[in-house]
């Protein structure tokens, strides 16, 4: 499968398990859609600008932030996760 194929499958996959999600809550879509949109962005590795491996770094590091505050980091971790891809899905790749 050739890396625009693999990306296209990807931003399908984020699409359908964040429909499914927010339509019957299902917590295993969301999980699917989180996986999914990982591999997205690590498929992007090479065609990032630095702008948006700023952006990237940024948004990681006040994600570990808000983790190491956080007295349950594993689900905040895992509902930010579905926030992030229903806000991708929201505002376009």
């Amino acid at each position: 499968m050739s890396q625009a194929r693999l990306r296209v499958s990807c931003l399908l996959l984020v699409t359908l398990a964040t429909l499914i999600h927010l339509v019957g809550g299902s917590v295993a879509w969301q999980a699917a859609g989180i996986g999914a949109l990982l591999l997205y962005l690590i498929t992007l590795k090479g065609q990032l600008t630095r702008m948006a491996k700023g952006l990237l770094l940024a948004a990681g590091a006040l994600t570990l932030l808000a983790l190491w505050r956080s007295p349950s980091p594993g689900l905040l971790l895992f509902e930010a996760s579905g926030r992030f891809a229903f806000c991708h899905l929201c505002g376009g790749a």
